[in-house]
């Protein structure tokens, strides 16, 4: 209600403070997304201003950062079919960050 962007977005049909997403967020889900469906599902959604390339370049970096090692066959694939160069370089660095050290359980 305070958000100056928000002076202009016409009126909403849900409830202030309403979530609008589930709860956690699929980081290997987000990778498996064409841009029609990251549009279609996030819609109406804050996250829609990230654009996938930004989604799939943070998701990136935070599954490096946590050396999730089932993201890698993911992460290789990005980085061999994206055409965004920052998603394909968070994608390679995730991949040395994971191989270099695995996330001890």
């Amino acid at each position: 209600m305070v958000c100056p962007h928000n002076a202009w977005t016409p009126e909403q049909d849900y409830v202030l403070g309403e979530p609008k997403l589930e709860e956690h967020l699929d980081l290997l889900n987000l990778f498996t997304l064409s841009k029609k469906e990251f549009n279609d599902k996030f819609a109406g959604t804050a996250l829609l201003r990230a654009k996938r390339n930004g989604m799939l370049r943070n998701a990136a970096v935070v599954l490096g950062n946590q050396r999730y090692q089932p993201a890698l066959p993911l992460l290789r694939e990005a980085a061999m079919k994206e055409t965004d160069e920052a998603v394909i370089d968070a994608c390679n660095w995730a991949i040395q960050s994971i191989e270099a050290k695995p996330a001890s359980d």
